[in-house]
């Protein structure tokens, strides 16, 4: 999984066309396996409930995603 990358590590992605087409791909694979995480975790929930241990979980993934969306928005406006 790709770590969160931030704002200094998107530049430095970005040093090449195939950088940064390869930087977007693995955003993109990683928003996609943290949501279905999160559909899971919501789908258990529904029938036993979440721990604050799980539901911490949940946050932080959500904010990941959040920041790799961010993340994504940034390396594509510069892709064009």
């Amino acid at each position: 999984m790709l770590a969160s990358p931030g704002t200094a590590s998107i530049l430095l992605m970005l040093e090449g066309p195939s950088n940064t087409a390869s930087a977007i791909q693995r955003l993109k694979e990683d928003i996609d396996k943290l949501t279905e995480e999160q559909a899971k975790a919501l789908k258990l929930a529904i029938h036993v409930g979440m721990t604050p241990n799980k539901a911490q979980e949940y946050d932080n993934r959500r904010a990941k995603i959040l920041r790799y969306v961010q993340d994504l928005k940034t390396l594509e406006g510069r892709k064009s």
